[in-house]
Parts: C-alpha cells; structure tokens; sequence
C-alpha cells in the first residue's frame, strides 16, 4: 500500500460508489502510504489502525476498512486487559505500544512521581477507550443477527487492489516453467502447459493481453478411457453442519478436516482444524481451505514444495514465503467480475478473524507487525482460491493442476473428484481429483473440462447461466459458439420465410406514391 501506482488502476469495491475527484482519490492515497509506513515502524498502535481504516473507508474500500477496524479494536482490547487488569505489575507501555517497560515509579519513587504516573496512565487508558468505542462503533454499522449470533458483514466486488506489485498480477515465466515441469512428470510426459491457450489476442494498443491464458495440450496421442491425471492436493476442507435443505449430512470423520498431505513436511504446530467447522458453520470448507493455504506459507522455506524448493527460496523475505509467492498460490489467478451479480459478502469471522487465529495458533504468525497477512493480502488469496475450487455439497478443495484446466461444454476430458467416489459407508479423504480421456486425443489438442457436469444436456441458456461462477459474459468455447452461429442462421432464416410471406408482386407506382401533387389533384378530377 505505501508503493506508487497510476490512479488509473483505482477501482473502487463498493458495490455503488461515488465519484471521486483525481485530486481526491491522490489525496487519499498518499494518506494511505504514510499510514502503512507508519504501521511498519509501529504496528501495535491501534490509532494508526483506525485511521488507516478511516482512509479505506474514504476509498470506498469496505471490507479493508472494516478488516483494519477489527485490528484496532482488537489491540485496544488487549491493551486495556493489559493496563487496567492484574497482569500489568510494574510494566508501562512504551512508545508506539511497540514494547512493555518497567515502570520505575514503583520503587523508591515519591507520591507526587506516583500520582503522575498514575494520572499518565488512566489518560492512556481513557484515549484506547475512545479508539476502542469508535472502532466499534464503526463495525456496528455492519452488525447482523444470524440466528442469535452477532456477524459482522459488509457486501464489495472483488477486486485486483492497485497496490499489488505487478510481479504478483501475471503468472511469470518462472511459475508457467515450474508447472510444466511438475506436468510433465505427473502425466509420463503426456501434458504440458502453454500460453496464449485460445490464440494471441491484442488490446488497444496492439500489445498481447492474452500471455496470462495458460491451457493444458497433449503432447502426444491419448486413447479413450486413459487415465491422463491423478491430481493431489493438500488444500481440501469439509462441514460437519447439516445444511438447512438436508442434502448433506455432514461429514463424521474424526480426523476431518485434518492437515491433508502437508503433514508429510511436518504440520503446523497446535492440532487439528476442527474448532474451523465448529466456528464457521456450512461455511467451514472454503474458510479451512484458506486457512491451509495460509499456514503453508509459514511452514519452512527450505522443505521440497510443490513445484521446486529453488521457487520457494527465491520469493521469499525477510519474514518468510508471501503468499502470492507461494508455489500454489502463484499459479492461481481470480476471476474479477465488473457485474454486481458477482458481489460478495465480507465476513468478519469467517474472512479473517478465524484466519488469524489460525495463523497466530499454528504459525506463530504476529498479525499485527507481519504484513505478508495483511487483509487485502487475505482476500487476494481468498479470491483466487474461490475462482479455482471444485466443490460438492459440504466440500471444498483447490487441486493444483486440474485448477489450470480449461472449460469446454463438450470436454474431451472427463473428471471425478475423490469425495464424489465414497462408497459403501466408506469415508475417504477429499484430497484426489482422477481425469480420463473422454475420447481419442491427438497430439498438441487443447485439453479441456466441464466445470459443471450437471449441464451436459441443458439447453445454451441455461448453460451459461450455470457458468457465471467462472465466466462472465458468453462461454467462447467450440459447442457454446457453435450454437449461438446455429441459433443466429436460424433466426435469419425464419424472418426470411415471414418476408416470403407478403405479396412481393410488382404494382404499378400511383400517382400519390410518387408525391406529384399536380398529377395526384388530375387523378383525383378523373
């Protein structure tokens, strides 16, 4: 956020913003640098929290204000807990709330020392009383009811923030060369992966906008019914809520949602994931899979990652592995809609309270000084996990290489999911997705699945009303474009067969056709 961007890459996430001037919006976004500087030096100052949240807000940026409200809220409260109760002994707060002193008024300090420092005291304790009841009284204009629990929401359009360095907005040649690597040696050198997956497309200024599309292609002939895949991931979750509508059960296996295969590199300390489903309701799957995306990064660096440990080391700092640098994560791209249809709900629990908890119970990640968790970082990640997730009732995983295949109503690539294969009360884990040849492949064809099985016979419209999720605008694949050339002919066709319907005989031309006055006014005397 301290970083220089053109203005030109603002782009609002409330769902109905006001303008904003330039001069406005640069105001705003120096005041939002300077803030984020300051939060480097001092992050455990909850006024500069709380300011930064003001400026957001001002941007029109509601879940970063909201998110950054929580944080100083949070501190405030555990700050007072601090000065107020039993635990504070002989400390003082030192400056910036950065760290915890003695305070030498306790001992051989005279009244008069005394009764100030007191008096010191309790006017610090009255300021992070007034910033602990502004915050709050900022996220009360998002408090909800959900069945007698309180939730804090507010409703924003994902969006690639403007700050984001550029590293972070495109798949770099590094990532594409790393995946196709891990392609080639999951598949026997079946499959690799290519850019420009429909074709070289330009943008306005004759530049290639289309570099970012990557695609999966056969690298030699398949025959029907082979097996082309078997993708594995680490990053699955599950409900054990019944849903309201009682189509799913929920899920009774004790180890579930568990760590998945990240135990093979040694898990996060502090347990399983359970208290996730116990705190997030039929929410639970998606929210447990962030939060394993995010642990990850703070498993050591230097243990073999998914793609090469050389990938790993090389995108880290000073702190550890970013997010948006981490083998899975990079490869992963959301999808930002410009429709309100894709407006989404933030929620404080579920977006980023139970992730910090998570990060601060199993990484011993600092939330507050460690900026790699900010929350504009968490919704980044959030939104390319939602975009690459496959789903069934009550599950969630993101597979890291089925997520690089393409959409095709008509797929030549066939695919099911392990949670989807249980059978005869046998629970397994939801962590494999197997892909067989729909029919002969030949060499360099472009591979392709169906997001959604449950449309192979609905009719075009209703198709693309079930690819929303992934798609905006019209599905561009061969059958989609096929039918929409078919239905297009055949409308020409049946307004040219109402046409043939008139009498098309020639006529001779009268005179009040023509418009000639002269001739019409002797016509009329005859």
């Amino acid at each position: 956020m301290e970083s220089l961007f053109p203005l030109q890459a603002y782009q609002p996430s409330a769902p109905s913003p006001y303008p904003l001037k330039p001069q406005t919006i640069e105001f705003w976004f120096d005041a939002l640098a300077m803030l984020t500087r300051a939060l480097t030096a001092y992050p455990y100052d909850p006024t500069i929290w709380a300011q930064r949240s003001k400026v957001l807000h001002s941007l029109q940026y509601p879940e970063l204000a909201i998110g950054d409200a929580w944080k100083a809220r949070s501190l405030c409260r555990q700050l007072l807990s601090t000065l107020v109760g039993k635990r504070r002994g002989r400390q003082a707060l030192g400056f910036g709330c950065g760290f915890w002193m003695l305070d030498e008024c306790d001992e051989g300090a005279d009244i008069d020392e005394k009764r100030g420092s007191d008096g010191e005291l309790w006017a610090i304790v009255d300021y992070f009383r007034i910033v602990e009841r502004e915050s709050s009284t900022f996220m009360q204009t998002f408090l909800r009811e959900d069945e007698g629990r309180p939730q804090y929401e507010v409703s924003y359009l994902p969006r690639l923030y403007p700050w984001i360095p550029e590293k972070w907005r495109q798949r770099s040649d590094e990532v594409v060369r790393c995946v196709d690597n891990e392609m080639d040696a999951l598949t026997a050198g079946c499959c690799g992966i290519r850019r420009h997956a429909f074709g070289i497309d330009l943008d306005d200024d004759g530049r290639s906008c289309s570099a970012d599309v990557l695609g999966v292609f056969a690298k030699q002939q398949i025959r029907e019914g082979e097996m082309v895949l078997v993708d594995r991931t680490a990053l699955w979750g599950c409900l054990d809520t019944p849903l309201k509508d009682g189509s799913w059960e929920g899920c009774d296996v004790a180890s579930h949602p568990g760590w998945g295969r990240i135990d093979e590199g040694g898990s996060p300390k502090g347990g399983g994931l359970l208290w996730v489903r116990q705190r997030c309701g039929v929410e639970s799957a998606s929210v447990v899979v962030l939060v394993k995306a995010l642990l990850q990064c703070c498993i050591s660096t230097t243990q073999e990652s998914s793609v090469t440990s050389t990938t790993a080391s090389e995108s880290t700092d000073d702190l550890g592995l970013h997010p948006l640098n981490h083998p899975i994560l990079s490869r992963l791209t959301a999808s930002y809609r410009s429709r309100v249809l894709r407006e989404r709900t933030f929620n404080i629990e579920h977006d980023i309270a139970s992730p910090y908890y998570a990060l601060q119970r199993h990484g011993r990640v600092d939330i507050f000084a460690d900026h790699r968790f900010d929350t504009w970082v968490l919704l980044t990640v959030a939104a390319r996990l939602e975009n690459n997730a496959t789903s069934s009732l009550g599950v969630s995983a993101v597979f890291p290489v089925f997520s690089l295949f393409n959409h095709d109503c008509n797929p030549n690539i066939f695919w099911r999911a392990s949670y989807d294969t249980a059978s005869d009360g046998l629970q397994n884990d939801h962590d494999e997705v197997y892909m067989v040849a729909a029919r002969d492949i030949e060499s360099g064809e472009h591979l392709c699945v169906c997001y959604n099985t449950y449309i192979d016979n609905d009719p075009l419209e209703k198709r693309q009303e079930m690819l929303k999720q992934w798609i905006e605008g019209a599905c561009q694949c061969r059958t989609c474009i096929a039918e929409r050339l078919q239905k297009a002919e055949g409308l020409a066709s049946s307004q040219d067969g109402r046409r043939a319907m008139w009498d098309v005989d020639e006529r001779p031309v009268l005179p009040e056709d023509r418009g000639d006055s002269l001739a019409l006014s002797n016509h009329v005397r005859q």
